[in-house]
């Protein structure tokens, strides 16, 4: 956990210190995703965001195996993992060690991919619910 929340630390603006050290929300242009240190687990950083709710899926078992499929070697997810949550929703969740966040670029690096995965997954299911890629 210190690399992490010290690269976070170190990118904050001045003055702005963090609640809770253990669940971490950041705005991204994408909306929110939230940064989770499980408190038995300091060596493990947790990324988390919504995808979306399958209501108005009009195939949702086609959207469902291609959550399968995309999870397979995580190829299609960017090394994370989507799951499906209560109230039919889809997320993605990615997990790191504390040790990839050792450099002070590794933090942005994280949240490009990441966020970049979110965004293909997000227009993946607006197609789904009918609407354009």
């Amino acid at each position: 956990m210190d690399n992490f929340l010290s690269t976070l630390k170190a990118q904050l603006p001045e003055g702005v210190t963090l609640d809770n050290e253990h669940v971490i929300p950041l705005k991204t242009t994408e909306g929110e995703i939230v940064f989770i240190v499980p408190e038995n687990d300091p060596e493990t950083v947790l990324c988390r965001a919504s995808v979306g709710k399958l209501e108005g899926v009009a195939d949702r078992d086609a959207l469902l195996r291609d959550a399968l499929v995309g999870n397979r070697f995580w190829l299609a997810t960017g090394g994370a993992t989507l799951s499906l949550g209560a109230g039919e929703e889809l997320f993605l969740t990615a997990r790191y060690e504390d040790a990839q966040f050792a450099e002070e670029t590794a933090l942005g690096d994280v949240v490009n991919v990441f966020v970049d995965t979110l965004v293909t997954w997000r227009n993946q299911l607006a197609f789904a619910k009918g609407g354009a890629k």
